[in-house]
């Protein structure tokens, strides 16, 4: 069998184990904003620059979006994917450990918003391209569920944590979960193929 007709084979996802590592990617996503009033005054913050670190975060995602789409065409989606997972998993972590101020904050969800984007569009592809056609709206849907119920456990968990403890523990625990995010996603398209890829393959060999 050629190297095309190998590459050409429709791959496997694991779709439960994608949507949990989109869950758990994005059970970050809400902690600065679940732990504001508390961090208003732990950081001294005006609400001016509290609203320049989530504009931070929020210009980065998009930023993100615009290069992981070019990214997935040229290195394929999947790449994209574990990558950006890997990269959410550790700028959670620099967050959790490194947020002590509205510098250090600022820069460090900055690069969380930069991780982030990159998981979105290519979980989307990734999974569009392994599922059947009869299957890949309900299964895009059930990815953006698992994003969905991500945003809800960052605003649970982080309320939980700060009232308990303090804002260091909400973006501790919430940071930690992305590792999660990461090793899931990795294990769930173990078996996927990648269109982008693929059509490289074929681009050559023709």
């Amino acid at each position: 069998m050629s190297a095309v007709s190998k590459t050409a084979i429709k791959g496997r996802v694991n779709l439960p184990l994608i949507v949990l590592s989109r869950m758990a990617t994005t059970i970050i996503y809400m902690t600065y904003p679940a732990c504001l009033s508390v961090l208003l005054v732990a950081w001294h913050m005006s609400a001016t620059q509290a609203g320049l670190v989530q504009g931070a975060f929020s210009l980065a995602f998009a930023i993100s979006l615009l290069l992981s789409s070019f990214a997935c065409d040229r290195y394929g989606a999947i790449r994209v994917f574990k990558a950006a997972t890997f990269a959410v998993a550790c700028s959670a972590l620099i967050l959790a450990a490194f947020a002590r101020s509205f510098e250090s904050a600022l820069v460090c969800l900055a690069l969380l918003g930069l991780a982030q984007g990159g998981t979105y569009t290519s979980s989307i592809i990734a999974v569009s391209a392994n599922v059947p056609s009869s299957r890949r709206g309900a299964a895009v849907g059930w990815v953006l569920a698992g994003m969905s119920a991500g945003y809800v456990l960052s605003i649970f968990l982080s309320g939980l944590m700060v009232s308990a403890f303090d804002y260091r523990a909400a973006f501790a625990l919430t940071g930690g979960l992305t590792v999660f995010g990461w090793l899931f996603g990795v294990v769930a398209l173990r078996g996927a193929s990648d269109p982008a890829l693929d059509r490289h393959a074929r681009d050559e060999v023709g």
